[in-house]
């Protein structure tokens, strides 16, 4: 199970000046294997957003072209790049020299360096979501499209962790380590054993109340097997996108973002660890019944 730190710091407050590699040992010593520790931001080292200024077409290709591209206080760049969705004005993600990429998103990771792409100097170069490990937080539409940051609110220069809020330290705990312990499936299980570690307050997750007439039927068949089941039927929801916090939170600790009714049922699941699940009401023929 991946656990996100920032997600935490949402129940428990933690100092500032946490040492990670003794909340890993305490937690290990304590309660859960903890097998390691990534520091999210380092994957994106030598990348910010760049602002492309002007599109203009390259000399000796006709698929490529070359962007003149502000990557900070006004410094405009060359960068060559095949994109087929580049316009100005558009947010980019640059990768400097000396970020790690896959080029079209496959094979091993190199090492961006300056270069010359038929005839022409390029700096660095203009990203596609799966060459930097985005693929499944921002899914391209169409072949050779280039991640399209414009709706992010920041200016040029601006650090990728930054920006897409990357600045976290996931930890990998070992399932097998907690089977015993549904109560740890989810960052709230995680936050209050740390709390309970460091003698620190653990803030409520208050209910959400609502005046819910619901007529929906559960039938639970085996009730040694499952205990409780809870169903309510909505209307007047509709199929988008959830908000971005929402979907970074569950990438990052291993699910895909799908839409906002599916992501909602993931981020209760990995905020609590109780499983939910959102149904269709078309594809359910009168009420559901738990074997």
């Amino acid at each position: 199970m991946k656990v996100s730190l920032n997600w935490i710091k949402d129940y428990v407050k933690l100092p500032e000046d946490m040492d990670l590699t003794r909340l890993a040992y305490d937690l290990t010593m304590s309660t859960v294997e903890v097998e390691g520790a990534e520091d999210l931001a380092k994957r994106f080292e030598h990348m910010l957003v760049g602002v492309v200024t002007e599109v203009c077409p390259h000399p000796n290709a006709d698929k490529l072209r070359i962007c003149k591209t502000d990557i900070g206080g006004g410094d405009i760049r060359e960068i060559v790049c095949g994109g087929t969705n580049l316009t100005a004005g558009m947010r980019v993600a640059v990768a400097c020299p000396g970020a790690l990429c896959r080029w079209h998103g496959e094979g091993e990771p190199v090492v961006i360096k300056n270069s010359k792409l038929r005839g022409v100097e390029s700096f660095g170069m203009i990203c596609a979501s799966d060459e930097i490990g985005l693929g499944e937080l921002f899914p391209s539409e169409t072949e050779g499209e280039i991640l399209d940051l414009s709706a992010f609110d920041v200016p040029a220069g601006t650090s990728l962790a930054d920006a897409l809020d990357m600045n976290d330290v996931l930890l990998e705990i070992d399932n097998k380590s907690m089977t015993n312990r549904p109560d740890l499936w989810g960052h709230y299980g995680i936050a209050r054993e740390i709390a309970a570690l460091y003698n620190l307050p653990l803030a409520k997750i208050e209910p959400f109340r609502a005046d819910v007439q619901s007529d929906f039927k559960v039938e639970i068949e085996d009730p040694d097997r499952c205990t409780r089941y809870i169903g309510v039927e909505m209307s007047g929801v509709a199929v988008k996108p959830a908000p971005y916090k929402m979907q970074n939170r569950i990438w990052k600790v291993g699910m895909r973002p799908i839409n906002a009714l599916v992501d909602i049922t993931n981020y209760v699941m990995l905020a609590t660890g109780n499983p939910t699940h959102a149904f269709d009401a078309d594809n359910i023929t009168d009420h559901i019944v738990v074997r």
